[in-house]
């Protein structure tokens, strides 16, 4: 399989309006004859448009999106011009796999969903999407009032129909942010959200979904590494730019507790 001209790091820069004027003007160029890095562009650009810029502060804007439209428009050759109504909030949300949306919560959690479409049925792709927005600085700020632990651990039980724990990864140099309860396909998910000591974002997530028990699996998705598994009938798995061999370890840790 032949690589991708750009990552999905250098897309998401693109989308953040954080990459060169040069490698700006290199992408637009390539979408107009590249069906396939137009749709990435899309999808990136439209995950949580609008309920994310809130809770990444305004990391994820429109504007690069609605300058691609133009981009495309004005400049593209005619027989390359996708049918204007495939571009746009709306238009792009309606195709998208699995649109999430969540909120920033500090020692507390918010409900949220991620809305499914008719590509992409796998949650851990739909929550390998969501991690890749974020960036060194979305939970850096986050503060944890240990006190509230538990009284988080018991709502999070009772919204997810999950024994959740919440892990102490300091060993592995992982610091606990916080805990949130999503939906996928009208099923519970919870993430806890780690901040390792690079500063590299790390997500333990549990999806209440009955499946067959699986033992620990290693996966790539969107430059982050993920170790899956089902345990008790629920799917878990954890996902972040550090080693596999590290994330085996943390998942080896949690199975024996």
């Amino acid at each position: 399989m032949q690589e991708p001209k750009f990552s999905d790091e250098q897309l998401v820069a693109y989308c953040d309006d954080q990459c060169s004027d040069l490698e700006r003007r290199q992408i637009e160029y390539a979408a107009v004859s590249d069906p396939e890095l137009k749709r990435r562009i899309e999808n990136i650009a439209a995950i949580g448009i609008n309920d994310l810029k809130d809770a990444f502060h305004s990391e994820l804007q429109q504007a690069p999106l609605k300058r691609l439209e133009e981009f495309l428009v004005n400049q593209a050759p005619t027989q390359y011009l996708p049918p204007k109504k495939t571009f746009g909030k709306l238009a792009i949300a309606a195709g998208l796999a699995a649109t999430l949306f969540v909120g920033v919560v500090g020692g507390g959690m918010t409900t949220w969903k991620i809305q499914s479409g008719t590509e992409i049925e796998n949650w851990r792709e739909s929550v390998a999407v969501y991690q890749m927005l974020y960036s060194k600085d979305t939970l850096a700020n986050i503060k944890v009032d240990k006190s509230s632990l538990g009284e988080m651990r018991e709502r999070l039980r009772k919204q997810s129909g999950l024994n959740i724990e919440f892990f102490n990864l300091e060993k592995f140099g992982l610091t606990f942010k916080r805990g949130q309860i999503l939906e996928f396909k009208g099923s519970r998910l919870v993430q806890l959200a780690y901040l390792s000591v690079t500063g590299q974002p790390v997500a333990i997530c549990f999806l209440a979904k009955n499946q067959n028990e699986m033992p620990m699996k290693i996966e790539f998705r969107h430059g982050l590494n993920i170790v899956h598994w089902v345990k008790n009938g629920n799917p878990a798995m954890i996902i972040g730019d550090i080693p596999n061999q590290t994330l085996t370890k943390i998942v080896s840790k949690i199975l024996e507790g």
